[in-house]
Order: C-alpha cells, then structure tokens, then sequence
C-alpha cells in the first residue's frame, strides 16, 4: 500500500505539472491579446494630418524671411547712417585740432 500511496502522490505531482502547462498556455492566448494593441499604433498614422499644419507653418516662416530681410536691410542703412556721421565727426575733430594748440604727445610725433 505503500507503494501505491507514493503512486498517487506522483500522479498529484503530475497533475499539478499539467495544471500549470494549462495556464501557461493561457498566458500565450493573452500575449495575442497584445497583437491586438498593434492595431493601436496604425491609429497613430493619423498623425500625419499635422504634417500638413507644419507645411503652413513653413509658409510663416517664409513671410518671417521676408521680414528678416527688410530688417537686415534696415539694419545695413543705419549702420550707412552711423559711418556718415562717424566720418563726418572726424573730419570736425580734425579741423578742431589744426585750431587748438598741438599737445604734448603730438610735438613729440611731429619732432
């Protein structure tokens, strides 16, 4: 009897063994369950309509190029503006310094 009782333990054993597989498998029925949340991503490729708003987008940023080249060409004439008066500065300080009475510094230069 005693073999037969460690017969039946062996068969629970295997039992169990088997109860296990059963679940495994049910976890892979469940990773095709997973296959299904794919088809989630394919709703992602609607995104592609803002690719479109992005193209308006480039046409703001040519209007901006525009912009920027009127303001660099404002740029250019105040930086015209400021070397006129620069010139015209050093052209009176000149004519001041022929006037006044040569400094130090400058009898040095000249001897």
């Amino acid at each position: 009897m005693d073999g037969g009782r460690e017969r039946m333990g062996v068969m629970r054993r295997m039992r169990r063994m088997r109860r296990r597989r059963r679940r495994r498998r049910r976890r892979r029925r469940r990773r095709r369950r997973r296959r299904r949340r794919r088809r989630r991503r394919r709703r992602r490729r609607r995104r592609r309509r803002r690719r479109r708003r992005r193209r308006r987008r480039r046409r703001r940023r040519r209007r901006r190029r525009r912009r920027m080249r009127r303001m660099r060409r404002m740029r250019r004439m105040r930086r015209m503006r400021r070397m006129r008066r620069m010139r015209r500065m050093r052209r009176r300080r000149r004519m001041r310094r022929m006037r006044r009475e040569p400094n130090d510094g400058e009898r040095w230069e000249g001897e």
